[in-house]
């Protein structure tokens, strides 16, 4: 199957979760292809001000996993802004990969950044098991 993985990554941790599930995915024989969507000149959370750069085309796709990170116990603006930009996902299987957005800690640390170790366990709370009953019902 042909899956597109769609994320939007601020610090860099959901896209290192999405790197995970890419390759779990390819070597269960699927063909993904992980595209980010990015902002001119960056973005700190809760700007409403911002531009998309790249907008990646899910036309091409099976089954499309978005991911971000949570924002304020909300969808992020940057990847509700893009799914706004997309037309019709009828007869695709679609799935989330969400993460929780906490870069800038409240006593003024440095943003902090998952090491391999630490996602390990979060790669498998995303419930691979999950995404292999969904992804399979269009392979099988």
């Amino acid at each position: 199957m042909n899956i597109g993985i769609i994320v939007y990554s601020q610090t860099g941790n959901t896209l290192h979760v999405a790197e995970k599930l890419k390759d779990r995915l390819i070597r269960e024989g699927h063909s993904v292809n992980l595209e980010q969507i990015t902002v001119v000149g960056g973005r700190t959370p809760k700007t409403k001000q911002f531009e998309l750069a790249t907008k990646p085309d899910a036309e091409s796709y099976d089954a499309i996993v978005f991911g971000s990170a949570v924002e304020a116990f909300s969808l992020s603006e940057v990847l509700s802004r893009y799914l706004n930009t997309l037309g019709s996902l009828q007869g695709k299987r679609v799935a989330c990969l969400v993460s929780q957005q906490f870069p800038y800690p409240s006593d003024g640390r440095e943003p902090r950044h998952w090491t391999d170790e630490e996602a390990l366990p979060i790669q498998r709370r995303v419930d691979l098991c999950y995404w292999r009953r969904q992804l399979g019902k269009v392979a099988a």
